[in-house]
């Protein structure tokens, strides 16, 4: 799991409560105590595609997002 250059991993994790961290790798570490190992890089893969074609920074598609209901994101759109 390697979150240097993946914004949208550290933006959506914490989106999704997943962790409450503000680190890369802080965030990686919480990451890797929910995930199974098997899943670092299939987790990471999906959750890039996600946020570039879901979940972008500035204008997410709430409507459309299959992880709405997981979604604790203070500024999510009103479906």
């Amino acid at each position: 799991l390697s979150l240097h250059d993946a914004l949208p991993i550290y933006r959506i994790s914490r989106r999704l409560d997943l962790t409450k961290q503000d680190t890369p790798e802080k965030i990686e570490r919480d990451l890797m105590q929910v995930l199974p190992k098997a899943e670092w890089i299939n987790f990471s893969h999906r959750i890039i595609w996600h946020g570039r074609q879901v979940c972008a920074a500035r204008s997410p598609k709430c409507g459309q997002c299959n992880l709405e209901n997981l979604c604790y994101a203070k500024d999510k759109q009103k479906l």
